[in-house]
């Protein structure tokens, strides 16, 4: 069985712009006797589309207006009507002055907004000299016919100084001599006192301009910086260890040690996250990177550390191995799977197969999946197959997917491009999942 899906067709204008864009939602608004191919209607005034915009544009080819009709419901009881209807204004510098929005519920029995009677939400944008953003008002949430503004202070190269909302929030930013970021402070509005609460960060570079240091401020004391986010870097810039904070207490904190080979690869990684002390070893994972003589990855090795001493838990290892034109042929995971690649003549991932355990019902049934691809002469895939045959769909398994075998097939014009594709996976067993796809001359 082949369900109709959705559907949507787009017009241009003499200038290649978009004027008018049909789609339909859901295709059981229609039957598929009516009409198997798509969900438009030609006897329809309305085209058989659940959703119709159309665009307008002034001879400067600014949008204009844009109205959005379509179903009230998205059933056969749904009534078409307008949704939505938006208006823009610009300046005679050709900047967006004032932009209008009504909704469904805004508009006016009529359904014409050029007509009195529509509720209208109308923001507006404020520019500098250099015809930079520096104001803006939207409707206020709580009081009616008020706007909230946030406003924007920029230095003389433009760049934001100070930026405020409307809640009362402030950000400022200090930079040093060569335009870099030295400071962003952040104060928060919090009830009858808007700044009695402020969080910032303060950043410090080294010689060569790299950060090695940030502050952030207190979460307690304003315009205090007390939690230190540190890095050490080596001689080619590469971090090799990390601090920072997690909380407002100075013990929480996130670190991480990176050790590199002469050849510039990353070999060791130790982690650690937690409220534990300086010299204690709880919470430290390592993470090592093996390499063959290629300098391709061959292993990554996670081996967490039991808290309070040096014993490991089972280490997590995950193994790659190459063919001998270097393409990745074997994966194996932790938990034992695999995922092994077979390639064709010209070097194209002809098949995969996916061995390992279904471990969503804990059973540690043996299970595989296979996808194998097709191609044309011009190498594209022409037809996709995923075998589940082997696959446990037993327990909560059964909620991926059904079992067998499922294809997806391409189709290409004389141009490359896809024109139909299908699909027999679809969300019931046996049915199908067609898309159509038309191109003008253009």
């Amino acid at each position: 069985m082949t369900t109709p899906g959705p559907t949507a067709s787009v017009s241009y204008d003499g200038h290649d712009r978009v004027e008018e864009t049909l789609a339909c939602r859901q295709a059981v608004l229609f039957s598929a006797a009516q009409n198997p191919e798509h969900c438009a209607q030609e006897s329809d005034p309305n085209r058989g589309a659940s959703l119709i915009e159309v665009v307008t544009r002034d001879s400067e080819d600014r949008v204009t207006s844009k109205r959005v009709t379509g179903l009230t419901r998205n059933d056969a009881s749904g009534a078409f009507a307008l949704l939505s209807w938006q208006e823009y204004s610009y300046d005679q510098r050709g900047r967006l002055f004032e932009s209008r929005t009504a909704d469904s519920g805004d508009l006016p029995e009529s359904g014409d907004c050029s007509l009195p009677g529509c509720r209208w939400l109308i923001g507006r944008t404020g520019y500098d000299a250099r015809d930079m953003v520096v104001r803006t008002a939207v409707p206020s949430p709580v009081t009616p016919g008020t706007f909230t503004v946030s406003t924007v202070t920029r230095d003389g190269l433009g760049r934001v100084d100070v930026a405020a909302d409307a809640l009362g929030n402030e950000t400022d930013i200090d930079r040093n001599l060569a335009g870099i970021a030295t400071q962003r402070s952040i104060r928060e509005s919090s009830g009858e006192n808007p700044h009695s609460a402020g969080f910032g960060v303060r950043l410090a570079f080294d010689g060569l301009g790299r950060p090695i240091s940030t502050m952030l401020a207190s979460a307690t004391i304003p315009g205090v910086f007390d939690r230190e986010v540190a890095r050490d870097a080596d001689a080619q810039g590469r971090t090799i260890s990390a601090w920072s904070p997690l909380g407002v207490r100075g013990s929480d904190s996130y670190r991480r040690n990176t050790e590199f080979d002469g050849l510039g690869r990353k070999v060791e990684e130790r982690r650690r996250s937690g409220s534990a002390g300086e010299g204690a070893l709880d919470g430290w994972i390592d993470v090592r990177y093996e390499y063959d003589l290629s300098g391709r990855s061959t292993a990554i090795v996670v081996e967490p550390e039991q808290a309070g001493g040096t014993d490991f838990v089972s280490e997590q290892r995950t193994e790659f191995a190459y063919d001998a034109q270097g393409r990745p042929l074997v994966r194996r995971l932790p938990d034992g799977r695999e995922e092994r690649t077979v390639y064709d003549s010209l070097g194209r991932a002809e098949r995969t197969r996916y061995i390992g355990t279904a471990d969503c019902d804990g059973d540690g049934t043996l299970s595989e999946l296979a996808l194998a691809r097709t191609f044309d002469q011009q190498g594209r895939a022409t037809l996709v197959t995923v075998d589940a045959s082997l696959v446990d769909y037993g327990g909560t398994c059964g909620t991926h997917g059904y079992p067998g075998t499922t294809t997806q097939r391409f189709v290409y014009d004389g141009l490359g491009r896809v024109v139909e594709t299908d699909d027999d996976g679809g969300p019931e067993p046996g049915t199908t999942i067609a898309t159509v796809r038309a191109f003008d001359s253009l």
